[in-house]
């Protein structure tokens, strides 16, 4: 699990090896890379996706060659900049996730992670996962499988001796050749696989599932857990739980009466398996300005905690939780309910900042609207501003429309310049069935998430951070 995952970037080379001798220098965007091949190099590339260069693949053992590197192109689609693909002893097509987006990949740099895709004589269409990056073989297990693609774990048989099994981080692909034929029912060997493929629906969704891993892979995931119950009595079950569903940050209720050796035994565990767990308070009162000391005395409890604990035991964040709205002066006394909201932020924000807190808070998805904006025209952008992150109550259960996830949280990503706007989504029961995802499938539910990750990806929207889940109980209760 990683605190802070990468945005990716890829470059496209084809190389040939046999016998090192060092091949021309070919320049791309102002970078020149230089690879070495064996004997000879077919050539070296640097295409953008959209290129419509194509592979040659006359020379005998390359009948992979063509298929791999469609699917990557593919992959790489327009969410990345440029994808690479290299020929060494067999035919196998790489995805480098790379760390430092400001450059193309230079080839003799180790990638921070790598998809690498290869060919392999089977009759059952099948994909076999293996390598070292558990999280990422996770998410492309899952969301292969969601699209109901079937996969399996582990090493190459004898038989599937392409297999390249490597100590760098990544993950490696081994498609049968049933799998590849079924793509477009047909020949993946003959000239008119890349523009048959390309009109499949089965090779469409395949692409899709790998992307959605991506997607997930390389940005951030939150829950919130209101109920004590889950670290209390089964914080070890909590805890794997939370590292199977690749969750980064955890929104833990602060309940000041729970035993401090509780909280100190959950806080590590979590701490070492890579989570990050911040307090979650808050009350709808203090959103006025009579009540903001109440926020600010909440807050010194959690740092007199962290204070009296091993690092690896504190909270490293506060999440608020404030809805004054639900409050009568929001409907008697809108304008100066408005008012009182935003200042009393400022004050426990910065109290929170000045302990050395992370701070965010949750916001409705309607700051943006006449519902505040006819009062306060910037509402939602200082509150973005103040904060070193929010999560966005942006309750739908559809991704993509009019009244869907993603329109209800667009002015907010829009509006930041870094990653800090989490989109939240609902999993508990809710009185109007757009609202929730309540009695819908696992799949139904992963496939529309997975849609709102690939809208705000498309085309990079920097203020994207992630998915926020509400709420743990529901969650767990769903699986």
């Amino acid at each position: 699990m990683k605190s802070m995952k990468i945005m990716m970037k890829v470059a496209f080379a084809l190389i040939f090896a046999l016998v090192l001798l060092p091949s021309k220098v070919v320049d791309g965007e102002g970078t020149q890379t230089t690879t070495y091949c064996e004997v000879s190099c077919w050539e070296l590339l640097l295409n953008e996706t959209n290129s419509n260069t194509l592979v040659n693949i006359d020379l005998p053992g390359e009948e992979y060659l063509q298929a791999t590197s469609l699917l990557v192109e593919d992959i790489a689609g327009s969410t990345h900049n440029y994808y690479s693909m290299t020929r060494e002893l067999d035919a196998r097509s790489d995805l480098f996730i790379q760390s430092d987006t400001s450059n193309i990949f230079e080839l003799d740099q180790t990638p921070s992670a790598r998809i690498s895709i290869q060919g392999s004589s089977g009759t059952i269409p099948m994909t076999t996962l293996s390598g070292l990056d558990e999280e990422l073989k996770s998410s492309l297990k899952k969301h292969l499988n969601r699209l109901g693609f079937t996969v399996r774990d582990g090493l190459a048989t004898s038989e599937e001796s392409s297999v390249i099994e490597t100590s760098s981080t990544g993950v490696n692909l081994l498609i049968t050749d049933a799998q590849w034929s079924a793509f477009f029912d047909g020949d993946y060997t003959s000239s008119t696989f890349n523009a048959e493929a390309s009109k499949s629906d089965t090779y469409f969704q395949y692409v899709t599932a790998i992307q959605d891993a991506i997607n997930e892979y390389n940005t951030q995931k939150s829950v919130w857990m209101w109920k004590s119950e889950p670290f209390v009595d089964t914080p070890d079950e909590t805890v794997e739980f939370l590292v199977n569903q690749q969750v980064d940050q955890l929104y833990m209720r602060f309940y000041p009466k729970v035993d401090t050796k509780t909280y100190q035994y959950f806080i590590k565990y979590a701490t070492e398996q890579g989570i990050e767990v911040h307090a979650l308070i808050g009350s709808p009162l203090w959103g006025q300005e009579a009540y903001t000391n109440d926020a600010l005395k909440r807050v010194d409890l959690i740092h007199a905690y962290n204070q009296k604990v091993e690092q690896n035991q504190q909270f490293i964040g506060i999440h608020f939780d404030v809805e004054p709205y639900s409050l009568q002066m929001w409907d008697d006394h809108r304008q100066q309910a408005v008012d009182e909201w935003k200042r009393s932020a400022e004050s426990y924000v910065k109290y929170a900042k000045d302990y050395g807190f992370i701070v965010g808070s949750a916001l409705p998805f309607w700051t943006d609207n006449s519902s505040v904006d006819d009062y306060d025209t910037d509402f939602y952008k200082e509150m973005i501003d103040l904060q070193d992150y929010v999560s966005i109550m942006s309750y739908r259960n559809t991704a993509l429309g009019s009244n869907s996830i993603t329109s209800l949280a667009q002015n907010e990503v829009l509006h930041a310049k870094s990653p800090k706007v989490e989109v939240g989504v609902e999993l508990n029961p809710y009185k109007i069935d757009y609202v929730s995802f309540d009695g819908k499938s696992l799949n139904y539910t992963e496939g529309e998430i997975a849609k709102v990750r690939t809208y705000f990806m498309e085309e990079p929207q920097p203020g994207f951070k992630g998915i926020a889940i509400h709420s743990y109980t529901a969650w767990k209760n769903s699986q």
